[in-house]
This record gives C-alpha cells, structure tokens and sequence, in this order.
C-alpha cells in the first residue's frame, strides 16, 4: 500500500469519528439548555458538559450508546445534546466541576453527573441506575392519572407547589407513600403542569404547598369527596400521619372514646350536650357551609359549640375545633386553649384541674380505648 492510500485511510478514519461524535449530539444554547432543564420532569435531559477544545473520549462512548439504543431501552427517548462553554463564562445555572461530564437532570433541582472514564457497558449500567430512580418519582397528576387513581384507590393525595418547595414536597410526599403504602396513592402537579389550571379550579387549591386528599369509595361508586386539605402552614409530616392514623382506628374505638368525653362531662354535671353526625353526601354541602373546620381538617374530628353572647342577646356561635382522636385529655387541652369555662347545670365554675392529658397517650401514638 503506497503513502497515498494510507493518508487516504488516515483522513478516512479521522472523518468517521468527525461524524460519529458530530451527528449524535446536538450543540445547544444556554437558552435550549435551561428549556430542556425544565421540562426535565417530563422528559429526562443528558447533557455532555465539555469545554470549547474537543474532547472526543467521553463523547465517543456516549454516541455510541446513543446510536446503538435500542427502543426498549427506557431512557431511548430521553433528551441528549452537548453544551461546550468556557470557565470563564458566567452562565445561569450550576456547571460541573469536571469536564468532560454527562449531566442527566430527572428534574430542574435534581441531576446525576456522569465522567468515569470507563467502558460503555459501565455508561449503560449508570443510565439503568438512573431510571430506577427515576421511576420512584411520585406520578404527575393529569386529570386522566387522577381519573384513573380515584377509580383504583379509596383515598388519592394530590400535592401542589411552586418550584422552590418541590425537593421538600415530593420528598414528604414519598415519605408518606413509603409509610402508608396500600392506604393512599400520591399524584403531584407540578407548576408546569398541562392540567394545573383545571385540577387547581375543581378542588379550589388557590395556595401553595398545598395537599389534599380525595375519598372515593370503589365498592359503592360515590362521588370523590375532599377528606383533608392542607395549607402553606399544615402540609407537614405530622398532620399527614395524624389524619391516616384516625382514619385506621375502627369507628366503634372512636364513638367508645368520644362517649367516655361524655361520661366524663357527666359526672361533673357540665351544662353540655353531645351529639354524633354521620356526615354522608346528602348532607355534606350544609355540613361544610356550617363548620369552619371542614375542608381544613381530616375527618373523623370534633367541634365543640358555643354561644357568643353581648348582655342578653346570642350574636354569635364560636366553634371549638378539637382535631384529635376525642378523649378526656384533648378535651382539656382544647379548653384551655381558647380559655373556656364550663359550667355547671346550676350555673357554677366547673375547674378542669384532674390529670385527664395522662389519658390513652403513650409516646405520642394513639392507643385504642
């Protein structure tokens, strides 16, 4: 073979690799970036970070696995392109600390950077790591996953946030799905969300964080019904535990410890009643046109009511939420709180001064009566 054919073959090589490592990525603009890097949640995007010198080692194996991706792969259809910037440019978002590096962000506040310089089955095995962790993202809710969830499940949670408090959110939301498992399914609109305009206007979420969760009942085919929401001050892991945990208790637990209340109130002889109220569809709308508390607390809950008086004459009614399992101890703790007074059927001052907050508490769990 004479020098003419080996240059030839040595231009050959160099153009196939030109080619090769050109046609599989595409440069993009630090405005396409930040697009892509934001509708990550949806669509995963790669990115092979490299500075303006050519850096071919790195982008080789990642071509070559993007060319040779297979449709069954899952992340076949995520975003790929390449972004060289030089160290001294200021740019709008976190760089890497080392380049070359492959960036994939699964959301705009969450990213995993690729730069070993191992083979491309190592590369391969990184990208199924990722979707492992991608896949135990809480699903997004569109009006057909939710649809679907209220039709599969008795109780669906459905959380709202702005940008800034979605690695907060989506965290509880995950602690709370790992901790009640097969009691609730979690869904999450995001801000950029095609269906957060219709979904925030049908169950009237107006704020964020918020979380609400919806009941359908799947044996009897009632119309889903808003058991709990949750606002800025409320969407935290102690309120979410306290509604699933009275909502496990059986209702007769419940009704015995409402009635030891009464009993209680009873034998004081305190100028009280006590009622119990199922609260089903035929009476729900007047239920939470009346109580205060219905659309802010998880039920079962109890609320006591009293009369405001101006001398003689009633210009109001106070309500006295008590949103705990009902016993003699919350009872207390409720008074108190709102500086209420009972009284006795013969007028007298009754003082709540007996240890009833030692009643059926035992490190902070509920215990069954």
């Amino acid at each position: 073979m004479d020098l003419f054919c080996l240059i030839s073959l040595y231009f050959i090589c160099i153009l196939q690799k030109i080619e090769l490592t050109e046609s599989c990525l595409q440069d993009c603009t630090i405005l396409q970036l930040q697009k892509q890097i934001q509708s990550s949640r949806h669509k995963p995007a790669c990115v092979l970070f490299s500075k303006y010198v050519e850096e071919y080692t790195l982008k080789k194996k990642l071509c070559t696995l993007v060319k040779d991706r297979h449709s069954n792969e899952r992340y076949a259809s995520w975003n790929f392109n390449s972004f060289k910037y030089d160290e001294r440019m200021p740019l709008p978002i976190q760089t890497p600390s080392v380049v070359p590096t492959v960036r994939c962000y699964l959301t705009p506040s969450q990213w995993y950077d690729y730069n070993d310089g191992s083979t491309v089955k190592h590369l391969h095995k990184w990208f199924q790591k990722l979707i492992s962790i991608f896949d135990q993202r809480i699903p997004e809710a569109s009006l057909a996953e939710l649809d679907h969830s209220l039709h599969h499940h008795v109780l669906t949670a459905v959380g709202f946030y702005f940008i800034s408090e979605h690695s907060y959110l989506e965290q509880l939301l995950m602690e709370t799905q790992e901790a009640w498992r097969d009691k609730v399914n979690m869904l999450i609109v995001h801000p950029d969300s095609p269906d957060l305009r219709l979904i925030s206007n049908k169950y009237s979420v107006k704020q964020s964080p918020s979380l609400i969760f919806i009941e359908n009942s799947v044996k009897t085919h009632n119309e889903p019904v808003i058991q709990l929401a949750l606002g800025p001050l409320d969407v935290n892991k102690q309120q979410i535990d306290l509604f699933m945990l009275i909502r496990e208790m059986p209702v007769m637990t419940l009704t015995y410890a409402f009635d030891r209340v009464r009993q209680d109130m009873v034998d004081k002889d305190a100028s009280i009643r006590f009622g119990i109220m199922e609260v089903n569809n035929s009476v729900r709308r007047v239920f939470e046109q009346t109580v205060r508390a219905a659309y802010k607390i998880g039920f079962p809950f109890s609320v006591l009511f009293s009369a405001k008086w101006h001398k003689t004459t009633v210009i109001g009614i106070d309500q006295i939420v008590i949103a705990e399992r009902p016993t003699p101890g919350t009872f207390q703790e409720a008074l108190t709180q709102h500086h209420f007074m009972l009284k006795s059927k013969e007028g007298k001052m009754l003082h709540l001064d007996l240890p009833w907050g030692h009643y059926e508490k035992t490190s902070g769990i509920f215990c069954a009566a």
